[in-house]
């Protein structure tokens, strides 16, 4: 019985989980995920395009040094600047 249990919590959880990346900001349907033609830009340009286009994305400009957490968030853009405030990677979801 604990078994049972077991699978069909990890089948719920599965299911619970792909909807939720199914519904994201980034999971197609020709929205943009990545920003390449932001590259040299500065951060402030490129944190006011992101948001122009999706104003519900949390935009954080960052030092390209920085460390910083591996976990994808959906609804989070980082954008790596340099002592310049210029975009030196193409800001993406995640």
């Amino acid at each position: 019985m604990m078994r049972l249990q077991t699978r069909l919590l990890v089948l719920y959880l599965l299911v619970v989980i792909h909807i939720d990346i199914s519904s994201c900001c980034c999971s197609g349907g020709g929205r943009q995920t990545e920003w390449p033609e932001l590259v040299g830009e500065t951060g402030d340009v490129a944190r006011s395009q992101i948001l122009n286009d999706y104003p519900n994305l949390k935009v954080y400009i960052i030092p390209a040094d920085s460390a910083v957490t591996a976990d994808f968030v959906t609804n989070r853009v980082r954008i790596f600047v340099d002592q310049e405030n210029i975009v030196t990677r193409p800001p993406r979801i995640g």
